[in-house]
């Protein structure tokens, strides 16, 4: 935990959104998440937040105005530029999740990007839990709860895995 926090620290230094940080003990992290066991300390970061991940790249792209190409491409370097097809770009961003390494290996470059299946276990409470936290407290799992009473515990991160969705 004293690693995170250390990591956690420099990250500030480039994401001041980050907040304040704090390695809490059970007692402390109750006042923020009553009835919460399983642990002694955790790390909170008072900016820490949900976020819509889809909405996020909807607003991105729409901000953007950036041609985006959905479909599985080749890209040959230019003198200055790239091309994808018939078109050329002076710039491209790769944004191509586990399947980098399979863009980049015919331009000679080799990255240590490969998939990791995560999974997440929904719960339905009675109390509502907008107003709760995310808690990560060391180990493999998170709490990320949601308004409506919504509960989200997980995630796995199960790697060799390699593409397989099944549960």
């Amino acid at each position: 935990l004293e690693e995170l926090y250390q990591l956690a620290l420099q990250r500030r230094e480039e994401s001041p959104l980050i907040g304040q940080l704090a390695i809490l003990d059970q007692a402390s992290a109750n006042e923020l998440f009553p009835g919460l066991q399983g642990f002694d300390r955790l790390l909170y970061a008072s900016g820490g937040a949900r976020v819509d991940g889809h909405l996020l790249v909807t607003r991105l792209l729409e901000a953007s105005q950036v041609k985006l190409v959905k479909e599985k491409v080749t890209l040959t370097p230019l003198a200055s530029g790239y091309q994808i097809g018939e078109e050329e770009f002076e710039q491209v961003i790769l944004a191509t999740g586990a399947w980098l390494g399979d863009m980049l290996e015919p331009l000679g470059y080799a990255v240590d990007v490969r998939p990791q299946k995560g999974q997440l276990r929904d719960y339905q409470l009675v109390q509502d839990m907008e107003a709760y936290p995310v808690v990560m407290p060391e180990g493999e799992w998170d709490l990320i709860p949601f308004a409506g009473g919504k509960l989200s515990l997980g995630a796995t991160h199960e790697n060799d895995m390699g593409f397989d969705l099944t549960v």
